[in-house]
């Protein structure tokens, strides 16, 4: 599983996900299918098309209306592994296993490529800037990339770690955060177009890092295969607060907007909800059987999901961490994106199944 989603055990996965259909709604896939797992989701501004990618090399455009293909994007020639919207939705950037930063033009009739450029091994995560126009890259080959296609020049390549790079956020004030299975997490100032500096590497986790996010406040929280949750203050460069261990370790983390709460999903299929001052532990929510792969607040904030390698989704209302709707895929789910309204959810699973959601309450 580490650091990224291989399902070598197909059987395996098989088995967890019939063995826990009868638990929830199940979900009907869309009538076209990628040839291999969906590995990212993304909604463009405006909700109304949906970009997939997938280890079969394909991007797919989809009408959220229509629920249909508009479009397939072909370019790589290895796993997609991750997607990027830029430019006002005009624009889109992957990434994939073979290293490659493609930029497509999603106004062109066949959806014209460029190469922007390309790391020496498998990029793991793409995170857009919030509200900017720059995305960064984390790669196997222990480096991470400042893309800006609106310009000609090549990327701010960010070097410091010594194992793989698996995970990747900005901060409100164009840091970039990274963490890696050398166990350290690094602050990048990327403030500037040509140059960029290190300004931290926080030591305190004994295993690599899954995940990483930052906080207001000029915090930052990660999580990784120590099972451990660590709150950082990125101002004083130290550790705040470790929070757990749980029990397994930490595939994902979603932080609240207000940086107050945070979720967890760990790999025995637990669900955590902690209150980042304090360190205690708010809520335990169950209804997965296997690893969550992913946790997501919904626009507001008062909802959320996660999804499980089990085949599971669960909506929550995260003040009473009461289930609202339970959903059940074919197949372990590996991607999801949810539109502005937050009336619409997209799922994605290792058979390449993309799943469409409609939600009635906000």
């Amino acid at each position: 599983m580490y650091p990224a989603l291989t399902f070598h055990n197909p059987s395996w996965l098989h088995f967890l996900v019939n063995r826990f259909r009868a638990v929830g709604e199940e979900v009907s896939p869309a009538a076209d299918r990628h040839g291999n797992c969906v590995s990212a989701l993304v909604f463009l501004p405006g909700g109304d098309q949906v970009l997939s990618g997938s280890w079969d090399g394909f991007l797919w455009l989809w009408d959220a209306e229509a629920q249909q293909i508009v479009k397939t994007l072909a370019g790589h020639t290895s796993w997609v592994r991750g997607l990027g919207i830029c430019a006002g939705g005009r624009q889109a950037v992957s990434a994939s296993q073979d290293g490659l930063i493609l930029l497509w033009d999603l106004e062109h009739e066949h959806a014209a490529w460029r190469k922007l450029g390309s790391h020496q091994d498998a990029v793991y995560k793409l995170v857009t800037e919030p509200g900017g126009c720059r995305l960064v890259s984390a790669s196997r080959d222990g480096t991470l990339m400042v893309w800006e296609p609106a310009l000609s020049s090549g990327p701010l390549v960010l070097m410091g770690h010594t194992g793989w790079v698996t995970c990747a956020d900005w901060t409100d004030n164009e840091l970039v955060l990274s963490g890696s299975s050398d166990c350290t997490v690094r602050v990048w100032d990327v403030s500037g177009q040509a140059h960029s500096q290190e300004v931290l590497c926080l030591r305190g986790h004994e295993q690599g890092i899954h995940a990483v996010a930052a906080l207001p406040g000029e915090r930052a929280v990660s999580g990784g295969d120590d099972g451990r949750v660590i709150v950082w203050d990125l101002k004083a460069g130290k550790m705040l607060q470790t929070l757990g261990p749980e029990g397994g370790e930490v595939m994902c983390l979603a932080a609240a907007a207000n940086g107050q709460h945070l979720i967890t999903g760990s790999s025995k299929g637990g669900v955590a909800v902690w209150d980042v001052v304090s360190g205690q532990k708010l809520k335990t929510l169950e209804g997965h059987g296997a690893a969550v792969l992913g946790a997501h607040y919904f626009p507001g904030g008062r909802r959320l999901l996660t999804y499980a390698e089990d085949g599971s989704a669960r909506i929550w209302d995260v003040d009473s961490g009461r289930c609202l709707r339970r959903l059940q895929a074919r197949g372990a789910l590996t991607a999801c994106a949810i539109n502005p309204d937050g009336n619409l959810l997209v799922l994605g699973d290792h058979l390449g199944n993309v799943y469409w959601v409609e939600l009635t309450h906000n």
